[in-house]
């Protein structure tokens, strides 16, 4: 798998959530004011979003993309939709950003030069709760992991297992981790997680800062901005950081769906795809009852690497 996938992914920005992508220098210390939850206002605010956000048994979210890597000082831009059915079946597509051709990133390195402006590359992840399958549109394939039936209990159990159930891969296994703070909102389980603060004035809206309170978040995120429409007190842009400081991706939404009608038979059609590596899977179709064989772990290893990079 491609290093691009490792260090990037899930960003989005534009017009409104420029002011989340100008400025790309490393993050400033926290400052030292009291979280959001000691703040009425705040808490009030975050109550209200929750409110307001998108709920449903099946969301649609359109996207753009934007991920900076400041240590090999690019910029990855895409187009996609993440599909997202309760509890834990959903869809994630990307594809490149239409009209780049010419155009040169704003970013710029310590030597001055622009950052290598590239596209991330056309596929697609897709969950139907009993595994997670990459597809490659181009070549026309397919690789699936599937999700293990029970929870490793012993260390004997957790040695000839695939450690699915650890950090972070349970959380892997929905969707929804590639969209935090999107749809969804739940405000006290928000609260229970992140120290929340109030970002810069924003003439659009509100923008919240939020910074995880968990050693296990802390893995992942080091800072989330949020920035919510004035008017609907929804998710309109995003900025994740990643633990390092040295990676970060901006999102801009631009639609989301939550009527079925709309949204449509979202599952991919494999017809035509060839199902490649995970012989475990293979031989799991052809005989049921025989207990498959190993993983592919190197494969499985480089989808975690892939989606904690999506995700942070």
């Amino acid at each position: 798998m491609r290093l691009r996938w490792i260090v990037s992914y899930c960003a989005l920005c534009s017009m409104a959530a420029a002011s989340l992508a100008a400025a790309e220098e490393p993050t400033a210390k926290p400052p030292a004011e009291k979280p959001a939850a000691t703040s009425p206002e705040l808490l009030d605010l975050l109550q209200k979003w929750e409110a307001a956000s998108h709920q449903g048994e099946v969301v649609e979210i359109q996207f753009e993309r934007y991920v900076y890597d400041h240590t090999f000082f690019t910029e990855e831009r895409g187009i996609g939709r993440l599909v997202v059915q309760q509890p834990n079946q959903g869809l994630l597509e990307l594809k490149p950003m239409p009209g780049q051709s010419g155009e040169k990133s704003k970013l710029k390195g310590t030597d001055g030069r622009p950052y290598y402006l590239d596209a991330v590359s056309s596929e697609m992840w897709y969950w139907d709760g009993k595994s997670i399958t990459f597809i490659d549109t181009q070549e026309k394939t397919y690789k699936r992991i599937p999700m293990p039936e029970t929870i490793p209990t012993t260390p004997a159990e957790f040695l000839t297992s695939f450690p699915s159930w650890t950090f972070p891969w349970q959380k892997l296994g929905k969707p929804q981790i590639l969209f935090p703070m999107v749809a969804g909102i739940k405000a006290e389980q928000l609260l229970n997680d992140y120290d929340w603060f109030r970002g810069k004035k924003n003439p659009n809206g509100f923008h919240l800062v939020a910074r995880p309170k968990t050693e296990g978040l802390r893995q992942e995120f080091k800072q989330i901005d949020v920035l919510l429409d004035k008017e609907s007190l929804q998710t309109y842009a995003t900025r994740i950081e990643r633990p390092t400081g040295k990676s970060r991706t901006v999102t801009r939404i631009k639609e989301v769906k939550t009527d079925p009608a709309q949204i449509g038979d979202w599952r991919p059609k494999l017809n035509g795809y060839k199902l490649v590596g995970n012989p475990g899977t293979n031989q799991q179709q052809q005989n049921p009852q025989k207990k498959p064989v190993a993983f592919d772990w190197g494969w499985a290893v480089e989808f975690l690497m892939f989606v904690l990079g999506i995700a942070q």
